[in-house]
């Protein structure tokens, strides 16, 4: 794939995106308007704790802010990497859409309490819920391959391993059973084999930082540092997203993505400035 051809995709995704986010807007705003949002009831909540405190408490509304975050993040840095990275020839970049990808099929949760789909069985319900597995899947999947398929000798190849994640990610989506009798305060459904869906997302972190300290102590790359740095930090600001239902998560997970964000794509615009 040629610089020019990414920067394209680049651009015309954040165009794109920033439609649909603003589509999601304009949908939950005339819902609220007429009192048409359903908050799930007696959902299940990912927090092992209950409090009082204002912003440990559940919060509906800090889930749908925790979302438009993530769909408000992805056309802002498609734009960024489309223009402040132009002349940057990182394959990196590239499976990096892979995760502004699964940042921005979140938002199919807004779908649960527009829709009321938490009241009951749907083909609607089943296709947000295999949305949002195979989006979460594919946000650990891409940073892996960008770190396991970046040299020159994979440019030829970079296509290619672009659609094995996204096959990958899709399989993962549909063959995992999902609980759909069951809703959680993160407006998504629950799946099972849990236990099996969080160690997968484990496994794929600990590999990924684990390439990224290869890189630093056995090849010597020790720019790669930061990017072992920022992408705890980046994974970490997803994850909190994914599962916010209070406002400290939707903050701090906010605050994590950006930091994150901006760590990674700085040092990867500086690795390979001069190449």
């Amino acid at each position: 794939m040629t610089l020019k051809n990414r920067n394209r995709i680049f651009f015309i995704a954040s165009l794109l995106m920033s439609l649909l986010a603003l589509s999601y807007a304009a949908l939950i705003v005339y819902a609220a308007l007429r009192g048409a949002i359903i908050p799930p009831d007696k959902p299940v909540r990912f927090i092992p704790f209950e409090s009082d405190f204002f912003l440990l408490r559940y919060e509906f509304w800090a889930c749908i802010a925790a979302v438009f975050v993530q769909i408000l993040y992805v056309p802002f840095i498609a734009l960024i990497v489309s223009r402040g990275f132009a002349n940057t020839q990182s394959l990196e970049l590239i499976y990096f859409g892979g995760f502004l990808l699964a940042c921005m099929a979140e938002g199919v949760r807004l779908f649960m309490p527009l829709f009321g789909l938490w009241q009951s069985y749907s083909m609607m319900l089943i296709i947000t819920g295999r949305t949002v597995i195979t989006g979460r899947i594919l946000s650990f999947l891409s940073l892996l391959f960008a770190a396991l398929f970046n040299e020159t000798d994979q440019r030829q190849n970079v296509e290619r391993n672009f659609m094995v994640m996204l096959i990958i990610a899709l399989l993962a989506g549909i063959l995992m059973p999902l609980d759909t009798t069951q809703t959680t305060s993160a407006c998504t459904v629950l799946w099972g084999y849990r236990p099996l869906f969080f160690t997968m997302r484990v496994c794929l972190f600990v590999l990924t930082e684990l390439t990224f300290i290869i890189a630093i102590v056995w090849k010597g790359n020790r720019e790669h540092i930061k990017t072992a740095i920022a992408y705890p930090l980046l994974m970490a600001g997803y994850t909190l997203l994914c599962y916010a239902d209070n406002y400290l998560f939707t903050g701090l997970g906010s605050i994590l993505l950006t930091i994150g964000t901006g760590m990674y794509l700085t040092t990867l615009h500086k690795i390979y400035m001069w190449r």
